[in-house]
């Protein structure tokens, strides 16, 4: 949604309007109770808002919930996500400009030769390990985590070559990056 105080009012106005905050004063009106019904008429919350709240969620699965804040006056802004996993009893908080935690890219190689010397370069990432990962032509058909490896380097954003003697014409390269 979009257009924080255009698309809140409407919504508020057909559940009764938005609950005064801190006013610890219970309004029976403007309770989940008094606006929930279960046959979702055209005159319920689910039937004016979209939002089915009494859905059935067992104790093996995860939860994500989105959090934004939006208020009558301003648009809606995205804050991050929660996760509750229910198996294991967690629940965490990712702030929308939380750090990717996928690990870092594969990178692309450039490779150069002179004589049996042969220089693979790539950009690294910082902090990230590189492992060069080696095969000749009967290797092709091994998992490349299988391959013998000539090193590792950690990557610190500049560029990085590994150096590798070989004597082999049809000598193939991989870099992991974990």
């Amino acid at each position: 949604m979009s257009g924080g105080a255009s698309s809140i009012t409407p919504v508020a106005a057909n559940v009764g309007g938005l609950p005064s905050a801190g006013n610890f004063v219970l309004d029976p009106n403007k309770t989940y109770s008094s606006q929930i019904d279960a046959a979702t008429s055209a005159n319920s919350f689910i039937g004016k808002t979209g939002v089915d709240p009494t859905g059935i969620f067992d104790g093996t699965g995860v939860l994500y919930m989105d959090l934004y804040h939006a208020t009558t006056t301003s648009n809606y802004t995205y804050l991050g996500y929660f996760t509750m996993d229910v198996s294991a009893g967690h629940l965490t908080f990712t702030p929308s400009g939380a750090p990717n935690t996928s690990g870092p890219p594969q990178p692309l190689l450039s490779i150069a030769s002179s004589g049996s010397t042969n220089f693979i370069s790539f950009t690294s990432a910082n902090s990230a390990t590189y492992t060069l990962y080696f095969t000749n032509v009967t290797g092709l058909t091994t998992a490349v985590s299988n391959w013998p490896t000539a090193g590792t380097q950690t990557g610190d954003g500049t560029l990085k070559t590994f150096t590798n003697i070989s004597t082999d014409p049809n000598r193939f390269y991989s870099v992991g990056a974990h």
